[in-house]
């Protein structure tokens, strides 16, 4: 995004070349859940998403799912639960 220094008329600050994408996520796409309670965004640039029913990372193209299974006493980092 670059930033052009000057404001319009009204005083509203100026962007040039800025383009946000708006994309939406659910059940179908991979998610644990549709009711979404944080997102956050990592320095690897994925993006995490807390859901009702667990952890969710998506990279831009596919939605890993973390969830908590309740059967297991102990996290072992070789299976895809908390």
């Amino acid at each position: 995004m670059s930033v052009l220094g000057g404001y319009s008329s009204n005083n509203l600050p100026v962007y040039e070349n800025y383009h946000s994408q708006f994309i939406t996520l659910t059940t179908k796409d991979g998610l644990s859940n549709n009711h979404i309670l944080d997102i956050t965004q990592d320095r690897s640039n994925f993006l995490w998403i807390a859901t009702l029913n667990g952890l969710n990372k998506y990279d831009g193209q596919t939605i890993k799912q973390y969830v908590h299974d309740p059967a297991k006493k102990k996290y072992d980092s070789s299976r895809d639960y908390l």
